[in-house]
């Protein structure tokens, strides 16, 4: 949820930024840019024209690129990452901050490259990556949205005495270009809700929910390997279970 990155650096610094990186990947620096770039415009107003803006970031990020800011105002930002030695994949990403709406997209290119590919471009609110790269998972978003889920159907519970059976009851707002939603079962004591991947490369995620006892429990699955489908959670023995293929995340 990007409501939870409303947070000042210091804290920022906290959640679970790696100390060190030696060769994080230029995905994952990219991530953390982007994750960096939400806390800076919600402290300034105006995203970071340049990594050295955002201190944190020093040490973190994989010694094999070289990163920049070539574009950024008080909605939107771009990031590239130049590939330093042969064999590696570049990377760009894009962030568009509209209200409380935070869109955001990292780019791969198709083919290891030593050149800087293009950042993505918004078209009509949507990134879109440059025709040599694909769209990437950015900043842990199947994780976010089916947590989401799962607290929009608690307060549709709450309203309602019983869980939403589709996501069109549901009071949230999603990214449809990467992954797709579903309530997969619906009663009044339990939910599922799935985030489907709809491109290649991306893991799906189920998470479950039951109502007992005047507790909320719940659990998020991933997927064991980048596929289109998930297998439902099962509830046995006061604790959710990941299906076949599947596994708990924090």
């Amino acid at each position: 949820d990007i409501r939870s990155y409303r947070t000042s650096s210091r804290v920022f610094e906290q959640a679970a930024l790696p100390k060190t990186t030696s060769a994080i990947g230029g995905a994952a620096s990219m991530s953390l840019i982007l994750r960096s770039q939400q806390a800076y415009r919600l402290e300034n107003g105006t995203f970071a024209f340049s990594i050295a803006q955002m201190p944190e970031l020093k040490g973190r990020l994989d010694p094999r690129y070289s990163f920049s800011i070539p574009a950024a105002t008080s909605q939107t930002m771009s990031a590239l990452a130049l590939p330093m030695q042969a064999g590696l994949l570049g990377y760009s990403a894009g962030a568009f901050q509209n209200g409380d709406s935070y869109k955001t997209l990292i780019c791969e290119s198709n083919r290891p490259t030593l050149s800087l590919i293009a950042a993505p471009t918004l078209q009509e609110g949507k990134w879109i990556c440059p025709k040599n790269a694909h769209p990437i998972e950015s900043t842990g978003y199947g994780i976010s949205a089916t947590g989401m889920l799962l607290r929009a159907q608690q307060a549709y519970l709450l309203e309602n005495n019983r869980f939403a059976s589709n996501i069109y009851q549901l009071d949230v707002k999603l990214d449809n270009m990467l992954y797709r939603y579903q309530v997969a079962e619906a009663d009044q004591r339990h939910t599922i809700v799935k985030t489907l991947a709809r491109v290649a490369r991306l893991y799906s995620y189920a998470g479950g929910a039951v109502q007992r006892n005047g507790q909320y429990i719940t659990q998020i699955c991933q997927s064991d390997q980048p596929v289109p489908t998930i297998a439902n959670p099962v509830f046995k023995l006061g604790q959710w279970k990941c299906g076949s293929g599947s596994h708990a995340v924090p």
